[in-house]
């Protein structure tokens, strides 16, 4: 299997970078949207599978389980070719540092890619995972993928800045770490199953205090109902 020089690397990442910036708004908004979708898809499956396994019985096994899952959403953005703002960040800063595209072109491609991903995460998350139902079901009287989501959510909301931001900075990192390959690495998805993707975290409730969160309301009065 042929391998790239650095240089022709550089100028792959450059050619991305500056395709990426001329799109056309349909295809741009298609592309957006897409790598939105396939990763709160990846990330609703992971909760599905890793995140309802009770600590005491599975302890770490619930996050290898977790980051073996994940990466499903990745594997799609790359086969698919769908404009992750993860992916846009390295290619389209490239090419503007090379001088292929201009500031405005790299601040206007990034805002439409981070808000495509970002419409098309809520929309996963509303259709698929909240109105069908898949959320709520209920296993030995629980719900524990609503708990799960709930869990989740706080957690991440309760971080502080610094705190957020670091582990943003490692997601994205290490994302990159293995975006060179077809088949996303589990081990870099375990480690960052700490860290921040900003689409994943969309696709998440977002409400830090438990007891006010909507989903944990309506999970707990779904509970009392099935009980």
């Amino acid at each position: 299997m042929a391998t790239l020089t650095s240089q022709e690397i550089l100028n792959a990442t450059v050619s991305m970078g500056v395709s990426k910036a001329n799109q056309c708004w349909i295809a741009r908004a298609a592309n957006t949207l897409l790598a939105g979708m396939y990763i709160a898809i990846g990330g609703f499956l992971a909760i599905r599978i890793g995140l309802a396994l009770p600590w005491e019985q599975w302890g770490g096994m619930s996050k290898l389980i977790f980051g073996a899952v994940f990466p499903l959403g990745l594997m799609l953005v790359v086969l698919c070719g769908a404009d992750l703002f993860t992916g846009s960040c390295m290619t389209l800063t490239t090419a503007q540092a090379k001088q292929k595209i201009s500031f405005g072109q790299t601040v206007f491609t990034l805002a439409t890619s981070w808000l495509g991903n970002f419409a098309g995460a809520l929309f996963v998350a509303f259709f698929i995972a909240y109105l069908s139902g898949l959320i709520f079901e209920s296993a030995g009287g629980t719900m524990p993928w609503a708990t799960a989501v709930v869990n989740l959510a706080n957690a991440k909301c309760s971080l502080g800045f610094t705190e957020a931001l670091l582990r943003g900075i490692g997601c994205n990192w290490l994302v990159w770490q293995d975006r060179g390959s077809l088949v996303p690495d589990d081990g870099f998805r375990c480690l960052g199953h700490g860290a921040l993707h900003c689409q994943y975290v969309f696709h998440s409730a977002r409400n830090p205090d438990r007891n006010r969160s909507p989903l944990h309301r309506i999970s707990r009065s779904r509970e009392g109902r099935s009980t």
